[in-house]
């Protein structure tokens, strides 16, 4: 069975929150820190804007057109912790969403965690096991610890909804998604048949110097966020997407593994509905 992009919403920059002190929370990050020679600081977690995943999540389920039928699968993305993370943020999207998916979270892969996610929906979709999926992507920049991506590059909190379901449905159609182990400027090269057609979105981390090996229109996401960039960029240009282009293709990087990542859709040329 295809997936097809039904709704997409995203948040920005949401108010920051009042600071709550957890002792519990705080000695188990250090407990988790030292493992990787990592220091906390009870005054950098408190500086911090305070948007946990959970509040990202009521943001994005408020936008999100309801659909009447609510998500069978539901996967969380997300390449930094949680603010607070004594809630199992992914349950808690399923129960906002109607309570009846599978629901996981996937982390540990950085910038390319929405990439395996939308790859890990559409095995589900083909093996007959989900026909409605949610997938959410989440930044959030509250640290107890020093991180020289989150520091040192302006990130702000940000959060992606992308509903698909079956298609097809005059939209986008995911192809393909998840990690390129070859290299990515030969895999868009050989993506990129109808280069009229085709609208290569490159993510905050990924080179610029990839859009020199096709002769595609080019949309640049602008610096800011860690792993929903592209998927931000989606949620606002969907249906413009699928009017104008018959292939869109998704493409950042991980600044710290330097992997790269990919995400193919198809259009049938009409607007999402």
């Amino acid at each position: 069975m295809a997936l097809t992009l039904k709704a997409a919403v995203g948040v920005t920059a949401p108010p920051p929150r009042p600071y709550e002190h957890d002792q519990g929370a705080l000695d188990n990050a250090a407990a988790i820190a030292r493992a990787y020679g990592l220091t906390v600081s009870a005054d950098l977690l408190r500086r911090g804007p305070q948007v946990a995943h959970a509040d990202l999540v009521d943001l994005l389920v408020e936008r999100l057109p309801p659909d009447g039928e609510g998500p069978d699968l539901v996967i969380l993305a997300h390449g930094l912790p949680d603010a607070r993370p004594r809630k199992i943020v992914a349950s808690y999207l399923n129960a906002r969403t109607g309570g009846r998916a599978h629901s996981f979270a996937l982390s540990g892969q950085g910038v390319g965690a929405p990439f395996t996610a939308l790859r890990m929906g559409l095995a589900y979709a083909k093996a007959g096991r989900a026909r409605r999926f949610l997938l959410c992507a989440l930044d959030q920049t509250t640290l107890p610890h020093r991180d020289p991506v989150v520091d040192g590059n302006g990130l702000g909190d940000a959060g992606a909804l992308l509903a698909f379901g079956p298609g097809p449905g005059r939209g986008l159609a995911v192809g393909d998604a998840g990690q390129c182990h070859d290299g990515i400027a030969a895999r868009l090269a050989a993506l990129v048949t109808d280069p009229g057609g085709t609208l290569l979105v490159l993510g905050p981390w990924a080179d610029p110097s990839v859009a020199g090996a096709t002769s595609t229109a080019c949309h640049r996401v602008a610096p800011g966020a860690h792993c929903t960039g592209v998927w931000l960029a989606l949620a606002e240009h969907a249906e413009r997407w699928a009017r104008d282009y018959a292939t869109v293709l998704l493409h950042d990087g991980d600044p710290r593994s330097g992997a790269h990542f990919l995400a193919v859709l198809r259009s049938d040329g009409g607007p999402a509905q």
